[in-house]
């Protein structure tokens, strides 16, 4: 949530790497709406709504990653140019349809930084934790340091390193992602965005 987005629509080819799936790719495809945008100069955040269907590409084992997510996302930009962007979301969260049990649900929360280090390069650090797999990702509580990089408004790059934290959880991960998406409708940009 940007400020300038209403709708969007979202293709992430991922590849992540993790000991727990070993390679995996599998691709994001889905959309946001702004349900109400944020005003810089108020206390209250953004919100938005954001879908996401998961669609396994490739991986070194069974095919893994059939699954789909809705998302509530709150955010809010802070500092004297809007440089520091406070972002909360929580997931409803649909997973593992390939196995023969069938589809297995459960939920993710997360709270992240995002510091914009130039106009179009942020860098992210996260907190968040699951109870199901998801995104090639074991359940548990994770710590996420990445960066993204928009290269125009249709296409961006972005990747990281993720750290388990809790029993269970996978020790490492690495991800790296090529974001393309269309925005269907603009505002005029505000002026808080770098």
């Amino acid at each position: 949530m940007n400020g300038k987005d209403k709708e969007t629509l979202t293709f992430r080819p991922y590849l992540s790497i993790n000991e727990y799936a070993g390679l995996v790719g599998t691709i994001q495809i889905g959309g946001k709406v702004e349900a109400k945008k944020e005003q810089y100069h108020r206390f209250a955040p953004g919100v938005a709504f954001q879908y996401e269907a998961e669609l396994p590409t490739a991986s070194t084992g069974a095919l893994q990653g059939y699954g789909q997510q809705a998302i509530l996302l709150l955010n809010h930009h802070y500092g004297n140019n809007g440089h520091i962007d406070v972002i909360a979301n929580g997931s409803i969260v649909q997973s593992d349809c390939q196995t023969v049990t069938g589809c297995r649900y459960g939920g993710q929360q997360s709270f992240a930084l995002s510091y914009h280090l130039q106009n179009k390069t942020r860098f992210y650090a996260e907190i968040f934790g699951q109870n199901t797999s998801q995104s090639n990702t074991p359940p548990g509580t994770y710590l996420f340091g990445g960066l993204y990089h928009q290269f125009s408004d249709a296409f961006g790059i972005n990747g990281g390193v993720r750290f388990g934290i809790s029993d269970h959880s996978a020790a490492i991960g690495t991800t790296i992602g090529l974001v393309f998406g269309k925005r269907i409708q603009n505002d005029a940009p505000a002026k808080h965005q770098p």
